[in-house]
């Protein structure tokens, strides 16, 4: 099992670098389209919708990316969406701590639409940016994967205490620290890599962390509360498309933000 977690993780890492480095933005972004379109599909089955539901639920999300693709959006929507993005995360931690206690499935169709249209908008938005933009989005790719090794090597070595167990029993907050560490350590170097400020870069990437931890937990509250194992059988080892992006998805609309804070992307 872990070779082939292993092994899907290296294929898809070669394809998500590839995408990133060397498409021109609407290539890349169609690319990335695909996989959270999947994810549409994948959270509508969280949200326990119909056949119809589901194809109706992508064909708005497809929409969606085939107007922002052909038409553009608005610079201050897109950080509508991202700040409201950012506010539904805040609020799945509060619903992770209140687990078992269901949430609707119209609520868990709503926050499905915003999140994923959020981490796209994202990955959109950053990835046109010139010179710079490829590189910070997998910057911040490489600060979630970086997280994710972290928090599962340290988390299996030392982890005593239960982060969330109603939800996802074997995280430990000692997981949770190892993979911050990482990650803050990787996002120092990639800062002097992308000639960005350390003061800028390393306090980003603990965020985005952090952050990925709590999409990774919402994804695993609504399996639970779906009855399913995983979100998907797409990727071998590893299950559907959000159980990998989970964190991704939670995190991009952060990072985003972050960086505009810091003017990185003006």
């Amino acid at each position: 099992m872990l070779r082939t977690r292993v092994l899907t993780g290296l294929v898809l890492a070669v394809l998500v670098a590839v995408s990133v480095l060397w498409l021109k933005t609407p290539y890349a972004s169609l690319v990335f389209a695909v996989f959270w379109l999947i994810g549409a599909d994948e959270w509508a089955r969280l949200a326990r919708l119909t056949r119809a539901g589901r194809v109706v639920y992508g064909g708005l999300f497809a929409a969606m990316l085939v107007g922002v693709i052909t038409m553009g959006l608005p610079g201050a929507i897109t950080d509508g969406v991202l700040w409201l993005a950012a506010v539904v995360w805040l609020l799945t931690f509060s619903f992770v701590l209140r687990f078992p206690r269901p949430l609707s499935r119209a609520t868990i169709t709503v926050m499905g639409l915003i999140v994923l249209a959020a981490a796209w908008l994202s990955f959109h938005r950053v990835h046109g940016v010139e010179p710079g933009g490829p590189g910070l989005i997998l910057a911040a790719l490489v600060i979630v994967w970086s997280a994710d090794i972290g928090a599962y090597f340290v988390g299996r070595a030392l982890g005593r205490t239960p982060l969330a167990p109603k939800v996802s029993p074997k995280k430990t907050w000692e997981g949770v620290a190892g993979g911050v560490t990482l990650a803050t350590a990787v996002g120092a170097l990639l800062a002097l890599i992308l000639d960005l400020s350390l003061l800028v870069l390393v306090p980003i990437a603990a965020a985005t962390a952090l952050i990925s931890v709590v999409g990774d937990l919402g994804v695993s509250m609504l399996k639970r509360q779906a009855g399913l194992k995983d979100t998907g059988v797409l990727l071998p080892g590893h299950g559907g498309i959000l159980d990998r992006f989970d964190g991704v998805t939670a995190s991009l609309p952060f990072f985003v933000l972050g960086l505009q804070f810091a003017h990185v992307l003006d």
